[in-house]
């Protein structure tokens, strides 16, 4: 009979949030709500995971690899093209970037910097700038409260300063090189495609493999 009443509450307050800003779906799986209710939850125009931590997640597999329905609405929503497209173009931009960076940081070193590699660089700022637009415009609350933020938007700022740097050398056969700024973003570019990996990417391929198997 209560899950009867919550059935319900969840049907009618699906795009709602409590004072912590937790989802629905996420009160839901943390009580323990039977299947049925995950079900009406996991809906398309229901479906947010909000406040979703690595033992929910686990817990919402769980469900799925049991139960058909779920699995279907789950794989439906992962399979929508912007979700797709968002991570790839983000690991493109990264992998872009830190094989440009590296291949410009050298020519710098030769001094046969040309233009093509700082622009490419530069297109990849653009980008990571606009998925931390998206992310604060998402999550104005949360945004400055997350230590890993603060280190993106330092990698992003070190490597406009080396694409600049490389793009005022560009026709100097003896370049005035400043090895420090080269080191520093090169570093907090790759902490910060590993962070990405391992908080996005790599949890998303173990998901539709538990999703799948």
């Amino acid at each position: 009979m209560q899950w009867t009443f919550l059935n319900c509450l969840f049907i009618f307050s699906t795009h709602t949030y409590d004072g912590r800003k937790r989802s629905p779906l996420y009160l839901a799986v943390k009580a323990g709500a039977p299947e049925s209710v995950i079900e009406i939850l996991l809906q398309q125009e229901h479906f947010f995971l909000k406040g979703f931590d690595d033992s929910l997640v686990s817990g919402l597999s769980g469900m799925a690899v049991t139960n058909r329905t779920i699995q279907d609405c789950i794989i439906e929503k992962l399979a929508e093209r912007c979700y797709f497209n968002l991570l790839f173009i983000d690991i493109y931009a990264n992998a872009c970037a830190l094989s440009w960076f590296l291949i410009g940081s050298q020519k710098l070193m030769d001094g046969n910097i040309s233009f093509v590699e700082p622009m490419i660089i530069f297109v990849c700022v653009v980008i990571f700038v606009l998925r931390e637009v998206i992310q604060l415009k998402s999550q104005p609350g949360q945004y400055f409260a997350d230590p890993i933020n603060y280190c993106q938007i330092a990698s992003n700022t070190l490597l406009c300063l080396s694409a600049r740097h490389m793009a005022d050398e560009i026709g100097n056969p003896d370049p005035n090189i400043n090895k420090r700024l080269l080191i520093v973003s090169g570093s907090f570019l790759i902490a910060q495609f590993t962070i990405f990996l391992r908080a996005t990417f790599l949890p998303f391929v173990s998901y539709c493999h538990i999703l799948t198997s």
